[in-house]
C-alpha cells in the first residue's frame, strides 16, 4: 500500500493504527531543507511506528539528527560508511541504522 501525503499526518494515522514495521528507511530532504521532518516529535511517531527489534536507517548523520534520534527513544547501534558509487551522493554521507532502545 502506498500513501501519500504530508509526511506528518501520515505518521500520526499510521502510528494510531497500531502499524508496526520491521524496517524503516526515512529519507526527508536535509536538516535545513525540511526541518520538519526531523524534529523529535516527527522521529517519536517514526519510533512507534517501529518493531522493537525494528531497524531504521537514514543517509544523515548529523549530530542534531542524532540527537533527536536518541530523545525520541532510539539508540545508535551501528553507523556504516557508504561505499563510493556513482550515484550522487554527498562525500558526508553515511548511513546510519537504529534501534528501538525502550519498547
Amino acid at each position: 500500500k502506498l500513501l501519500m501525503g504530508d509526511a506528518r499526518n501520515l505518521i500520526q494515522s499510521l502510528s494510531k493504527s497500531g502499524f508496526c514495521a520491521d524496517a524503516i528507511f526515512l529519507d526527508p530532504f536535509s536538516l535545513p531543507k525540511c526541518p520538519q521532518l526531523w524534529t523529535v516529535e516527527f522521529i517519536r511517531h517514526v519510533t512507534q511506528c517501529l518493531h522493537f527489534n525494528g531497524l531504521l536507517a537514514t543517509y544523515s548523520c548529523a549530530a542534531a539528527i542524532r540527537t533527536a534520534f536518541i530523545t525520541a527513544g532510539l539508540l545508535k547501534s551501528l553507523v556504516i560508511p557508504l561505499p563510493k558509487t556513482k550515484f550522487p551522493i554527498s562525500k558526508s554521507a553515511v548511513l546510519a541504522v537504529l534501534i528501538t532502545a525502550v519498547p
